[in-house]
């Protein structure tokens, strides 16, 4: 969990339920402290490794752990070792310390940075804008 300025489309999600931003006002200068400073440059391979490492918990209910770089591995069809070496560099870029939980950790910091979102939802039959 972290604290950013959310924009226009974001989707958040509590449990089972998802919600999307819609028609938000321009954002006060007073919420400039809110925002986090620029993510680092990431290469196509580093941002498909965390889209995969975050996956678990932008598509299932809150609390789930990051996949395993064995996981990515398979997802992405390369190596184990291959995945570890860019955690590596991922966990420096986002200045993640060595520690417990740390594939977690950076998980934690990637999706509240807004690197890595949850896949747009389509507005289900019915369903009405809430402004």
């Amino acid at each position: 969990v972290g604290r950013r300025v959310l924009a226009e489309g974001d989707v958040l999600q509590i449990g089972t339920v998802r919600l999307r931003v819609l028609g938000l006002p321009p954002v006060a200068d007073d919420a400039a402290p809110l925002r986090r400073t620029q993510s680092p440059e990431l290469t196509r391979r580093e941002k498909e490794v965390l889209e995969a490492l975050c996956r678990p918990a932008l598509v299932q209910e809150a609390f789930v752990a990051p996949a395993t770089a064995h996981e990515v591995a398979e997802e992405l069809v390369v190596t184990e070792a291959a995945v570890k070496q860019h955690l590596l560099r991922l966990y420096q870029k986002f200045k993640v310390e060595e520690g417990p939980n740390r594939r977690a950790r950076l998980a934690n910091e990637v999706i509240s940075a807004g690197v890595v979102r949850p896949a747009p939802l389509l507005p289900a039959a019915g369903m009405r804008r809430v402004v």
